[in-house]
């Protein structure tokens, strides 16, 4: 009969020891993710680490880059997408063309990184659409040419490029395109593959956001309001339980006092679902790729939303299993 409080005591220094360790960590942390170039944090320039851009004229870059991309692994591997196009010869600049979006130039000097001039990407436009549109792929729209400078100068610096070399080639034609077949489609394996973007960094399949796959909306808009009612409804009541414990803890001695850890952790489940309430679902189950659009979280290291509701959910729910 002794030695329980003590273990109870240990339990709870324990629980709130490994709180404190991940608090500290996604604290010391921080700084070093914004470092790295995730949006909102200060870009500074790195060596360019992507092989088909370091040959180009220019040695820095930094991240995120032109389309939001936050690594220089995950830039090469979109990159690579571009291969064929970059094979046929379109354009004697649409290499250096994609490495100014997906590599833009870095200096010290300048702020913000440098990329291509409009011209530059209308030029590549001009010539690698019409074959592009002949294999049946359209100009990304992320490479709309309007959102580029007009031109280089004191307010806007941009690159020029190296000038075309190669005369204007004319489309594929069907007889040629065997050359170059399209890629198989990616994601056939789901029953709906046309939700699913492919995602070249990962080489795995993310849902496209608020699309209906396994539930209608109806469905799902129940669950949410289903959810919310008994996420507000064992907040206030396991918070009524804690607030009485604070106040006078004499009633919850061993064993009752398991009752306590067991109603902190509940509390800190509906605490997930409420984060996610007042968040809203898109905000910490989505994200938005510049290429791809509104995607599912399938990688939530870098999402701290959604890593942080997923702890409060799965780690506090084991928790009360054990408990």
């Amino acid at each position: 009969m002794a030695t329980a409080p003590i273990t109870t005591a240990s339990t709870t220094t324990l629980f709130w020891v490994v709180v404190g360790l991940w608090a500290g960590c996604v604290w010391a942390d921080y700084p070093v993710l914004m470092s790295q170039g995730h949006p909102g944090g200060p870009a500074r320039c790195e060596p360019i680490r992507v092989a088909a851009c370091q040959d180009v004229g220019y040695n820095l870059t930094s991240m995120p880059n032109l389309v939001g991309t936050e690594l220089q692994k995950d830039a090469e591997s979109r990159l690579d997408s571009f291969n064929p196009l970059i094979q046929y010869g379109c354009s004697s600049q649409i290499q250096f063309f994609l490495c100014s979006i997906y590599t833009p130039m870095c200096t010290p000097q300048v702020a913000t990184p440098i990329g291509p001039c409009r011209d530059l990407c209308q030029t590549v436009r001009d010539r690698c659409a019409p074959v592009m549109a002949e294999l049946g792929f359209p100009w990304p729209p992320f490479l709309n040419c309007s959102r580029f400078p007009p031109e280089n100068n004191e307010e806007y610096m941009c690159m020029e490029g190296p000038g075309e070399k190669m005369p204007l080639l004319a489309p594929p034609t069907p007889l040629s395109r065997p050359i170059h077949p399209r890629p198989p489609p990616r994601c056939t394996h789901y029953a709906h593959p046309h939700k699913y973007r492919y995602i070249n960094a990962t080489s795995t399949c993310a849902p496209l956001c608020q699309t209906n796959i396994s539930f209608t909306t109806s469905d799902k808009s129940f669950a949410g309001v289903w959810m919310a009612i008994w996420a507000v409804v064992c907040f206030a009541v396991t918070g009524f339980t804690l607030l009485s414990f604070v106040l006078d803890s004499t009633p919850f001695r061993y064993p009752e006092r398991a009752a306590v850890h067991l109603v902190l952790c509940y509390n800190l489940v509906s605490v997930g679902y409420l984060v996610r309430l007042l968040a809203g679902s898109t905000s910490i189950s989505c994200y938005h790729d510049p290429e791809l659009g509104l995607l599912g979280v399938t990688e939530g290291a870098l999402h701290t939303s959604c890593a942080l509701v997923f702890l409060l959910l799965y780690y506090f729910t084991s928790a009360a299993s054990v408990w």
